[in-house]
């Protein structure tokens, strides 16, 4: 499936997922990370990322994950505020460009 983001979005979920992985002793995101960074294509001003199934739910997964360590993490008010927004956010896309929620 293919999710078309923002530049900024593509960062943010590319820095999301190592920043997840730096916690987690499966190389999952970093791998998902590494495979975006190779096979993402330019789209105008858009990035098209394309991910299987089980790398959307992965990915959904570390979402959630970087939530719940913003919200419980050692963050001052504003910053926990922006990492859920950002977080949150992303889920929308992901979830409106391929229909699959977790």
């Amino acid at each position: 499936m293919k999710i078309a983001l923002r530049q900024e979005e593509y960062s943010f979920l590319l820095n999301m997922l190592m920043h997840v992985d730096s916690k987690s002793y499966d190389p999952v995101y970093k791998n998902i990370a590494e495979r975006i960074e190779k096979t993402a294509t330019d789209d105008g001003a858009d990035r098209l990322v394309a991910l299987e199934e089980s790398e959307i739910f992965n990915t959904l997964d570390a979402l959630n994950e970087y939530i719940d360590e913003a919200e419980n993490g050692n963050y001052d008010d504003d910053t926990k505020k922006n990492r859920v927004d950002e977080a949150s956010d992303m889920i929308g896309i992901i979830e409106e460009e391929t229909g699959l929620s977790v």
